[in-house]
Order: C-alpha cells, then structure tokens, then sequence
C-alpha cells in the first residue's frame, strides 16, 4: 500500500507507446500523480494541471488515463481511497490500429482516474476537457471523474461529493472481438460515455455528484448489434450500481453508425 498527500503537478505529460509485436498483451495506466496504484493506496490533498496526452497502437494496446491516477484499486483494496483531489488539466488519448482483431483493446479515461476496481472517490472534481479517440479497438470507456467504475464483479467502488465541468468528446470505430465461444465476455465490444462515470458496474455507487459539461458519442461499430454494450448519458453512460442525487445540466449527443 501507499499513502500519498499534498501532491501537485502542472507539467505537461506525453505518452507515445508503440508496439510491435501483434500478440503482445499491453496495458498502460498513465496518471498525473502516478501510473497505477497497489493496494490500499490513499491518496489526498492532490491536483492535476498539466495537459496529459497518451498514443498506442500495434500488439493488444490498452490505455488507463486519469488526471490524478490511471488505474486504481483491486478487487480486494476496499480501503483505497482518494479523498480532496481535483484536476484542471485537458486528457487526451488515442489508440491507432491494433496488430490483432482477436483482442481487447481500447481506452479508459477519466478526470481523475482513468478505471477504479474498488475503492472510494470523495470531495473531488474535474474542469479539464476529455477527448478519446479509438480508431480501431473494442472498447471506449469515458467519465468526467472515472472512465470506468467497479470493472470486475466483486469491486465495490464508490463516488460521491464529486463534480465534472469539463467537456467530453468521445470517437471511435470499434469491432467486435472474434473469439471461439460467441458467449463470452470478451466478446462484447462498445462505448460507455459519461459524465461522471463512463461505465459503472455491480458493486459501484454514484452519490451527491453533479455534470455541467457536454457530452458528445461518435460510434461507427463493425459487427452484430446485439454484442455492441453501449451507452452514454449525462452522470453515466451504463450504470450497473447504486446512484442516488445525482444531476446533470451538461448537453448529451450520439451518433452511431
């Protein structure tokens, strides 16, 4: 575990992570504070000013990205926590085309952390712009405080007395990925926008949060509809969790082809 207080950054961060090898399994978590936490990390008292920009493509790429920390918090970490924390700074990621269809790849990105598995989020807040771009991949997931919430049943993390001003654009040219079983899991593919939280699953809670920025969706999909895990509104775009006095007063718009 972690503990970490009175931090601040208000330098520009770049990412330009390139991968040549189609089978590689490549998961970048990219923070303003730090990449990726352990368990039971704490984190207090931190903001984020500097602008964030990351790329991949090639292998199997996948990108965490969050003004205050990429990836946040397992399974088993309830006692994670980033309390007092806000970031000003524009994110911007971008995963180009991937080496092998027969992947998970794609992006997660929030203002203050880009995914969270468990955990709590409290007293925080995002200004800063979001822009994601996947032109080829299987998954966009955007929040204006956390770009995907309690990912793996088990998890049980929570937001609240959190805010987003910052606006959300979210592009992407997805597929589906081709697996054996055409049950599985991985074999789901789509775009959770949001401005709280993109995607939030069993186990999360949203609490006393509101939105003021826009959100637009632009989603062109290659495969069944009916695999396509899709959604997008103004506090979060699939909630699978608790959410109780919520609001929102930023504009919500999706195309997808």
């Amino acid at each position: 575990s972690m503990e970490m207080s009175n931090v601040s950054n208000t330098g520009e961060i770049i990412s330009d992570i390139r991968t040549a090898n189609a089978l590689a399994e490549d998961h970048t978590a990219i923070g303003g504070m730090i990449g990726s936490g352990t368990d039971d990390d704490k984190i207090s008292n931190a903001y984020n000013a500097g602008n964030i920009t990351a790329y991949s493509d090639g292998g199997r790429p996948y990108i965490s990205l969050g003004g205050i920390v990429g990836a946040f918090g397992y399974e088993d970490s309830l006692g994670s926590s980033i309390t007092s924390a806000y970031n000003t700074g524009n994110l911007s990621g971008t995963i180009g085309k991937s080496g092998s269809d027969n992947a998970i790849s794609g992006l997660s990105i929030g203002g203050i952390a880009g995914n969270t598995v468990a955990g709590s989020l409290e007293r925080i807040y995002n200004t800063g712009d979001l822009r994601g771009s996947v032109q080829s991949g299987t998954e966009l997931f955007m929040g204006g405080i956390v770009g995907s919430n309690t990912y793996f049943v088990g998890g049980g993390g929570s937001i609240q007395l959190a805010y987003n001003t910052g606006n959300i654009l979210a592009q992407a040219e997805l597929h589906k990925v081709m697996t054996d079983d055409e049950y599985e899991a991985s074999d789901l593919s789509g775009a959770c926008i949001g401005g709280i939280s993109g995607y939030s699953g069993e186990g999360g809670m949203i609490q006393n949060v509101y939105n003021a920025g826009n959100i637009r969706l632009e989603l062109t999909y290659s495969g069944s509809a009916d695999r396509l895990l899709t959604g997008i509104g103004g506090i979060s775009g699939l909630n699978g969790g608790g959410i109780s006095n919520v609001y929102n007063t930023g504009s919500v718009q999706a195309t997808v082809v």
